[in-house]
């Protein structure tokens, strides 16, 4: 039996809040079982040996605020079904090989400050919704392989004190837009 059977064969674990299980060499998928707990605030279950795309059923989760499952060994989309997370604060899936374009999810994430996506595959342009979340304070989304222009509404992030988009292709210069923030 795998440590990771070991620690998710109790069903009745829908009471948690906060769940801590980084680097713990757990394997295989993500547990379905996160989805069903409805009181789970914080994640965080990064760098074990996941495998697999991110599920679904994550985003029935709908009080999670802090979500990490950064350094696993997932791939895949980011789910649309995330959207639902309009709770979430903090999010970090760096270092994975989740593919795709980043979705245009974000719009309802009023209280997101920390996005971390960097160190994947995704391709395609920047996510216009994400300049709805003006909370925003760090955004990480270098290493991966996006192309085209920085959009204009991200002058709304004016919150933001961390940005990195290194190792893009990108095609122009930053815009001016970033020295309007405060930070």
């Amino acid at each position: 039996m795998t440590p990771t059977a070991d620690v998710f064969n109790y069903q009745n674990l829908s009471f948690l809040q906060n769940i801590n299980l980084a680097s713990q060499s757990l394997d295989g998928s993500i547990p379905e079982i996160f989805g069903g707990m409805q009181s789970l605030i914080y994640l965080r279950i990064g760098y074990n040996k996941f495998t697999g795309s991110l599920p679904q059923t994550l985003a029935n989760a709908t009080r999670l605020q802090i979500l990490w499952l950064d350094g696993n060994l997932l791939t895949g989309l980011i789910p649309q079904t995330y959207q639902n997370l309009t709770f979430l604060q903090s999010m970090t899936f760096q270092a994975q090989s989740l593919s795709g374009s980043i979705p245009e999810i974000f719009g309802g994430m009023q209280s997101l400050t920390y996005v971390d996506l960097s160190n994947n595959k995704f391709t395609g342009s920047l996510p216009h919704t994400l300049a709805n979340a003006t909370k925003l304070q760090t955004l990480r989304l270098g290493g991966n392989l996006l192309t085209g222009v920085i959009p204009q509404t991200y002058q709304n992030l004016t919150s933001v004190q961390t940005l990195d988009f290194s190792a893009l292709s990108f095609n122009e210069s930053i815009p001016e837009i970033f020295g309007e923030c405060r930070a």
